[in-house]
């Protein structure tokens, strides 16, 4: 990276992903003592030293990056942003399973929209908690007046509720598998959260919106890492505004029309 600066005068796009594992898929930097908080340190040194970027992807660093001097530098030409971690990476090579992946709170959000204002297109991930959707953190998402496409992660399994994978031939440890996140998603979540965004947001610019849950499509061109043993697999809802400003959104299972009266009421939180 330092044998690159200052000879990319005219890069306007930068995606930052992790490095290629043996099988093919990529390696989160899953390491955090002093030498791996030095080479995050120059990540965000080399990105923030770049021309200004209309584009920037970052992914598998661990955890989040300094995004101050990040966003000072790329404030006023920044128009799409991903941040986006692997979610049970980490919790399987450090060792412990109830590590959850790094992800940007509220106050967080709200500085972010504020740092650069004018992104149209967004992609986070989002933590919940078990039974709730992560509701505050959405609505935070809904102020950003100008987003137009915005992709939201969130967590498929809950490691602090385990069960027995059956059947399961490797060793007790290695059996024991994290529940499924409630709720579930589904077609009717992905299209009440993409509603409620656009209800919320000043002019209901937002176009698409895409809901996702587990490790979806990790390799370049497809491919998902799960358990043998696990028959739920991480997907993907997506969402969108048809020419004639009908709300439509496809998932695995079908699609449905949000012009109907709205049913999903059942899915908000009890809170």
């Amino acid at each position: 990276m330092v044998t690159m600066k200052g000879q990319l005068t005219g890069l306007r796009s930068l995606i930052f992903r992790p490095q290629w594992g043996y099988w093919g898929d990529e390696e989160t930097l899953c390491i955090f003592d002093s030498e791996a908080q030095e080479m995050r340190n120059a990540y965000v040194s080399f990105i923030a030293g770049l021309p200004p970027l209309r584009n920037l992807s970052i992914s598998g660093t661990g955890e989040l990056l300094d995004m101050e001097p990040i966003l000072l530098k790329h404030e006023h030409t920044l128009r799409s942003l991903a941040i986006h971690e692997f979610e049970r990476d980490c919790a399987y090579q450090t060792g412990n399973k109830t590590r959850t992946r790094p992800t940007m709170g509220v106050e967080e959000l709200r500085h972010l929209k504020s740092a650069v204002p004018n992104v149209d297109s967004l992609t986070l991930d989002l933590h919940r908690e078990h039974g709730h959707w992560p509701t505050e953190t959405l609505n935070v998402l809904s102020t950003f007046d100008n987003l137009i496409d915005l992709t939201v992660h969130i967590n498929l399994e809950d490691p602090t509720r385990m069960t027995h994978a059956d059947p399961c031939w490797a060793g007790p440890d290695s059996c024991m598998l994290p529940r499924l996140m409630e709720p579930r998603i589904d077609l009717g979540a992905a299209h009440f959260i993409f509603r409620n965004l656009r209800q919320r947001q000043h002019e209901r610019r937002l176009q698409y919106f895409r809901l996702v849950a587990g490790d979806y499509a990790r390799r370049e061109g497809g491919g998902m890492r799960f358990s043998p043993y696990d028959p739920d697999k991480p997907v993907m809802y997506r969402c969108r505004v048809e020419g004639n400003g009908t709300e439509f959104c496809m998932g695995p299972r079908g699609f449905i029309d949000v012009e109907a009266e709205d049913w999903y009421n059942y899915l908000r939180d009890d809170d």
